[in-house]
């Protein structure tokens, strides 16, 4: 077991790894007049923290405010399984995270002015990692682990459900290429939400890689504050959030 430090130099996601993410957002998003990913791309990435903006166990998830119009705006979380990557994509560790998302401003899309992930995905602690690290080799089949998220409400649970990784749509190993093809495929000016170091033809020593979520809440389920949200994986542990 490794715990959470100094090791991590940023937490990145990689984008539409399970069908229900990609199926979801291209709903939200055909009337949009804006560029968003999923009406044209099988796969995206985006920036998503610097590691004194994330979340351990047992501390908060903070909602934000539309960032044009100050307006309260819908959240949802989203649980995912994380890889801590060292030199050229090497898998140290593995953990479980929330991609705590303001969804109806990452669905606004992308232009010149205003890029709608990067404000819907990025604040303080709208990132939960933990609980913590775990060394690969001891996590068993990273192919065929269950990601189960309980989302409890004034004391009863409100919502629970879960997915295996094996329903992915593509192999967790090719992602950080990917991402870093991506990345590349912007050159000099890429959009905040794009705008990640890199190491020649890798990702940096230190990025914590969100592997996408398997699930989409319903509406019911969408986050409010005291909410708890408990996100399980055995061998792993279980990263557990409020909202607030």
């Amino acid at each position: 077991m490794l715990l959470m430090g100094s090791e991590v130099s940023q937490v990145i996601g990689g984008a539409y790894t399970y069908q229900p993410s990609l199926a979801m957002r291209k709903r939200l998003t055909r009337d949009i007049a804006r560029h968003h990913s999923s009406q044209y791309d099988s796969f995206t990435f985006f920036y998503k923290a610097p590691p004194e903006s994330v979340t351990p166990t047992g501390g908060p998830l903070m909602r934000r405010r539309h960032p044009s119009t100050q307006a309260p705006v819908p959240h949802w979380p989203e649980p995912e399984l994380a890889l801590l990557l060292g030199k050229q994509h090497q898998v140290k560790a593995v953990t479980l995270a929330n991609d705590f998302t303001a969804y109806a401003v990452e669905v606004q899309g992308r232009d010149n002015q205003f890029d709608g992930t990067y404000f819907g995905k990025v604040w303080p602690s709208s990132c939960a990692l933990g609980p913590h690290f775990m060394a690969v080799d001891k996590a068993g089949d990273l192919d065929r682990l269950t990601i189960t998220i309980t989302i409890v409400r004034q004391g009863k649970t409100l919502y629970e459900n879960a997915y295996s990784t094996d329903r992915r749509r593509r192999e967790f190993h090719e992602i950080p290429s990917l991402a870093v093809a991506y990345r590349r495929s912007f050159g000099d000016k890429p959009p905040p939400s794009k705008d990640i170091p890199l190491d020649g033809d890798y990702l940096p020593a230190g990025t914590v890689l969100m592997l996408g979520t398997g699930i989409i809440v319903p509406q019911r389920a969408y986050s409010e504050p005291g909410d708890v949200i408990s996100i399980r994986c055995d061998p792993i542990g279980e990263l557990v959030n409020v909202v607030v």
